[in-house]
């Protein structure tokens, strides 16, 4: 166990989150003494990065009226917030992407999920009028990125996971006894190599039990309730009904018709949120 609880942590490791010239762009976009010419000119150093934020911006998801011709445009339409959200999604695209092996998948993937879980982490966001959305956000985006390191492990384990699924254990606890970590663990400790602010941490580390949460328990719940509309969406992983706990909801302050009203809005804009 101690050999592969190691291997687990080499890997998490190596896990990085971003290209040198997209860590530039983020610094730019986090210094609120940049001017738009700066702004312009760290997106146009890379490329790929470029031809992305043309092509979401000019997305129904957006749907502005106008065409966004330029770099320039879209950083004066869209402003820091959203080229920050933005950028930072394009990037998880590259890790978050990939089919998974072991966490069974069906016509969803964990893109499509993780996608799914941010617009409805920032939609509760707003309901609630948590003081920063864009973090709920980025929270709901990475809750499962965990899965990413655990999958190999999973498929090598593929059987027993099922057994013992089938004999009513938890997912987590299954994890945590086969791995020494259940994913949401994993993800906890990469938002912390990658300096991620502590509310996101918390949330990806605490997205199935909100209440142990040691400092940020809103966004935890906000995440946790994002992560079960997504699960009911766009299912990934062993999967059940998801069922959110009404205490849970009456302490964050919503009720069942504020959830049902948010998982419409979501399922409505779902071939637009693809578009990233």
């Amino acid at each position: 166990m101690q050999n592969k609880i190691e291997d687990i942590l080499k890997q998490v490791r190596f896990l990085k989150p971003t290209s040198g010239a997209v860590i530039k762009v983020l610094n730019v976009l986090n210094d609120p003494n940049t001017d738009v010419e700066e702004i312009k000119n760290a997106i146009l150093l890379d490329p790929a990065l470029t031809a992305d934020v043309l092509r979401i911006s000019n997305s129904a998801f957006f749907a502005f009226r106008q065409k966004i011709t330029s770099i320039k445009h879209a950083v004066v339409l869209l402003g820091r917030k959203i080229l920050k959200k933005i950028v930072f999604t394009v990037q998880m695209k590259g890790i978050l992407n990939k089919k998974l092996k072991g966490y069974p998948q069906t016509e969803h993937t964990l893109w499509e999920h993780s996608l799914v879980a941010a617009v409805s982490a920032e939609l509760i966001a707003e309901k609630l009028k948590y003081k920063n959305k864009e973090l709920a956000y980025i929270g709901g985006l990475l809750h499962d990125i965990g899965k990413i390191i655990l999958d190999q492990y999973v498929k090598n384990a593929f059987e027993e996971i099922t057994k013992k699924l089938a004999e009513g254990m938890d997912l987590l606890n299954i994890e945590k006894e086969m791995f020494g970590y259940n994913h949401a663990e994993i993800g906890g400790i990469i938002a912390e190599n990658w300096q991620l602010p502590l509310p996101i941490k918390e949330s990806i580390a605490f997205h199935h039990s909100p209440t142990e949460a040691t400092q940020e328990v809103i966004i935890a719940l906000i995440v946790y309730l994002a992560n079960n509309l997504a699960t009911f969406i766009s299912p990934v992983g062993f999967h059940s009904t998801p069922q959110v706990e009404s205490q849970l909801l009456n302490e964050i302050g919503l009720n069942e018709a504020d959830l049902e009203e948010i998982m419409v809005n979501v399922i409505a804009k779902k071939e637009d949120i693809l578009a990233f």
